[in-house]
């Protein structure tokens, strides 16, 4: 299992990143992907001590917008193998329009690219005072300033970015306007 990749754990407070191997106990128990979002999920939340993060008690209840909910982003088990429909990935969180478990699983590059980058899964917590934007390759990652990508749909947001990052073969997840406003139906797009 030690083609899985590092978890990337991203503090959007503070505006710092850190990764490390994940727990081989752990991805044997969970496989990767949605199985091992919602184990560290419920570690964070109720303290539990699963997926190797240093948990806080936040308690099941926790505001879906709060800080406190972290987002998490994992490949599958196979991603990175030859095999088939292998690229997706895992996004879990509480959601803001049931608050129980929300799951979403996106299909296309990311999954590979990020991958490709030695990571296997993102936790990203915290509340970020600007607007931000993760930029994650094989070099690391790092939060840049997305104040010039705020207010544009999804679609424009990957443009701009292609102008930014020019000659890069890239995949991007954006929220748009209604992600940047907290509307309980927004989605992630990639």
């Amino acid at each position: 299992m030690t083609h899985f990749g590092m978890l990337l754990s991203v503090d959007l407070s503070s505006g710092t990143s850190a990764s490390r191997p994940l727990d081989k106990m752990i991805l044997r128990r969970w496989l990767g992907g949605r199985a091992l979002n919602v184990a560290v999920l419920h570690a964070f939340l109720c303290g539990a001590g699963n997926g190797g993060e240093s948990t806080t008690d936040n308690g099941p209840d926790v505001d879906p917008l709060a800080p406190e909910n972290p987002i998490l982003f994992s490949c599958g088990l196979l991603t990175g193998t030859p095999a088939p429909s292998s690229s997706r990935l895992h996004i879990n969180a509480v959601s803001p329009l049931t608050g129980l478990l929300g799951s979403s699983n996106i299909g296309g590059n990311i999954g590979m690219q990020l991958h490709a980058a030695g990571y296997g899964t993102i936790v990203v917590r915290g509340r970020a005072e600007r607007p931000v934007w993760l930029d994650i390759g094989p070099a690391g990652a790092c939060l840049r300033s997305a104040e010039d990508l705020w207010g544009l749909e999804t679609g424009q947001t990957h443009e701009a970015l292609k102008r930014l990052l020019p000659g890069t073969d890239f995949e991007s997840l954006s929220i748009g306007p209604a992600g940047e406003t907290g509307a309980a139906f927004a989605c992630i797009v990639s």
